[in-house]
């Protein structure tokens, strides 16, 4: 994520179906196996998915070796797209970027080049600049005005990450559950919202000094304070 957005203009994008294009070794499809029955009294019929499964352990390791063995294949005939694939792929998703957008606008065409020689194809594009989405409909950009960069909420035309925190109706019972819970809701693997966290964990604490149950009202003071505080934008 940091490496990412160090770049003076960034993007995203993801690998369509990814899993689903990568075919098992023919001599271990019997490995995936599975007997299906349409109906009482049809008879049970046999398949092999051929394909990697999602959810599987060796999933994620046979998704990663792919990729790996594409960009390395390729590197001589895609130069700028092999070394992103080796070094800014998170699974099915690839953040990468560029300090200059006709480099950038390079690298977008060789990735969209070389993984469709492994007959897997790009989708979801965004970015922080106009250039990269000038053909939509051709490369299957993100038509909304935001995406998920690995979880967190990505907007790219302030060029910000987007954090929500669910606003608590005022007839809400304040409880410790309900504090924890809201408190645990919150991704932020880069840890932007630290000042706010620590706030919400110290405010945590008091409540269990407090000996407070889980299911048990929030004092006057404490339900005020949180309630305010999750109101201030």
């Amino acid at each position: 994520m940091v490496r990412f957005r160090k770049h003076k203009y960034a993007f995203t994008t993801d690998i369509e179906k990814m899993f689903r294009m990568i075919n098992i070794h023919p001599e271990e499809t019997c490995l995936q196996r599975i007997l299906w029955k349409k109906g009482i009294g049809k008879p049970i019929k046999t398949y092999e998915v051929t394909t990697v499964t999602y959810g599987t352990v060796s999933a994620p390791y046979l998704a990663t070796g792919t990729l790996k063995e594409l960009a390395m294949d390729e590197a001589n005939n895609f130069p700028l797209a092999a070394p992103v694939v080796l070094s800014d792929c998170y699974m099915d998703d690839i953040l990468s970027g560029f300090e200059s957008i006709e480099k950038l606008i390079e690298l977008q065409h060789q990735l969209i080049e070389m993984f469709l020689t492994a007959e897997m194809h790009l989708h979801k594009w965004c970015g922080n600049f106009p250039e990269l989405t000038s053909n939509l409909q051709e490369y299957a950009f993100l038509e909304s005005d935001e995406t998920k960069a690995l979880g967190i909420i990505l907007n790219p035309r302030p060029d910000c990450f987007l954090f929500r925190i669910e606003q608590q109706r005022p007839t809400t019972l304040f409880t410790k559950r309900m504090v924890l819970s809201t408190i645990a809701r919150n991704f932020d693997p880069l840890g932007l919202l630290g000042p706010i966290i620590a706030w919400a964990k110290i405010f945590m604490q008091r409540l269990w000094l407090l000996e407070l149950g889980w299911s048990d009202e929030l004092t006057f003071k404490e339900e005020k304070e949180w309630g305010v505080d999750l109101s201030t934008p």
